[in-house]
């Protein structure tokens, strides 16, 4: 399955039998493939971050603050703001979590 339409064989190997390995199985890497840059990660993460916020902070300006201050009201009331901020701290976690391998590949 997949999109490359080839044929597929079980016996047919994943890796090169002259890929160099590590004696724990991991392959040997060049020092320029080892190398990455974590602010990628953390730039996209905080960034789509604010571009959220943003479009939230708009549509309360720009709708019913009223009653979206009731709702916000009602949950400062009952003190659930800690189980929103978690929320947004879990997403931005997975966010971070996801894109860490691709700082290797930038």
């Amino acid at each position: 399955m997949g999109t490359d339409n080839g044929t597929k064989d079980a016996k047919t190997p994943l890796l090169p039998k002259d890929l160099p390995v590590k004696p724990d199985g991991m392959p040997l890497m060049k020092e320029e493939d080892k190398t990455g840059s974590i602010m990628k990660p953390i730039a996209f993460t905080i960034i789509s971050l604010a571009i959220g916020f943003g479009i939230a902070y708009a549509i309360y300006a720009f709708g019913a603050t009223e009653f979206y201050m009731k709702k916000i009201s009602t949950i400062a009331e009952a003190e659930t703001y800690w189980l929103y901020l978690a929320l947004v701290l879990f997403g931005r976690m997975v966010t971070f979590v996801n894109l860490y391998p691709a700082a290797y590949d930038w």
